[in-house]
C-alpha cells in the first residue's frame, strides 16, 4: 500500500499544499503566513486538514525566499571547497537581513570558463519548515528550488560541512553544521535551478 505524500510550495508569504498518491493530486489547500512561527503552524495545520494521512513531505521553495546567484571569477576549487567558500562569504553573495543563511553551491560547466551557481535561504525559515513537519509527524524528504531538479545538483544540507555561513555560533558546527530537521533527513535546497527559476 503506497502512502500519500504531502507536497508544499513555499513563497515569501504563501504556502500551497497538495496530497499526492501514485502521482495524482488528491487534495489541495492554501494558506498565508506573516512570519516563521505562522509558517510552522500553517504546515502542521494543512497536514492535519488533508483527508488522507501523509507520512512524508517534500518542500519546494519559490524565489523568494530562496536567493540564487551565478558567480564567475571564483578560485578553481573542488566542489566541497566551493560550498565552504560560499558559506563563509555568504554576506558577500547574498542579502542577510540579519539572519544566518543556509547555503549551497555547485559548478556549472567545465574548464576555466565555468561558473558557480549558488543558493541561500534564511535559517529561521528552514527551522520553521522542519518544526512544522515535526509537529505534523511528517518525514521531511526534500526541499527543492522551483525547478524541482533534486538530482541535478548538490543541495543545501544543514548537516554538511560549509552548510552555514558566517554567524555560526559554535566552533563544533564548522565541521558538521547542524541538522535542522533534528533526527530526520536534513533540509535541502538545490543550488542549480532550472530556467524557470533563474
Amino acid at each position: 500500500m503506497s502512502r500519500a505524500l504531502l507536497r508544499l510550495r513555499i513563497g515569501r508569504s504563501t504556502l500551497r499544499a497538495e496530497s499526492v498518491r501514485r502521482g495524482t493530486v488528491t487534495w489541495t489547500a492554501e494558506a498565508t503566513y506573516a512570519d516563521v512561527v505562522e509558517l510552522a503552524d500553517a504546515i502542521a495545520r494543512l497536514a492535519a486538514e488533508a483527508p488522507e494521512r501523509c507520512w512524508r513531505v517534500a518542500v519546494r521553495l519559490e524565489r523568494p525566499p530562496v536567493q540564487v546567484r551565478t558567480l564567475g571569477d571564483l578560485p578553481p576549487v573542488k566542489s566541497r571547497e566551493l560550498r565552504a567558500l560560499v558559506a563563509h562569504q555568504a554576506g558577500r553573495f547574498f542579502r542577510r537581513n540579519g539572519h544566518p543563511l543556509v547555503t549551497d553551491a555547485t559548478w556549472l560547466g567545465e574548464g576555466p570558463g565555468r561558473v558557480a551557481k549558488v543558493a541561500a535561504v534564511e535559517e529561521p525559515l528552514v527551522e520553521a519548515i522542519a518544526a512544522g513537519a515535526r509537529a505534523a509527524g511528517l518525514w521531511l524528504e526534500t526541499a527543492l528550488g522551483r525547478s524541482g531538479r533534486a538530482r541535478a545538483a548538490p543541495a543545501i544540507r544543514a548537516g554538511e560541512p560549509g552548510a552555514r555561513g558566517p554567524g555560526a555560533d559554535a566552533p563544533a558546527r564548522s565541521r558538521g553544521g547542524r541538522d535542522v530537521a533534528r533526527g530526520r533527513r536534513a533540509f535541502s535546497v538545490p543550488a542549480r535551478m532550472g530556467a524557470a527559476c533563474c
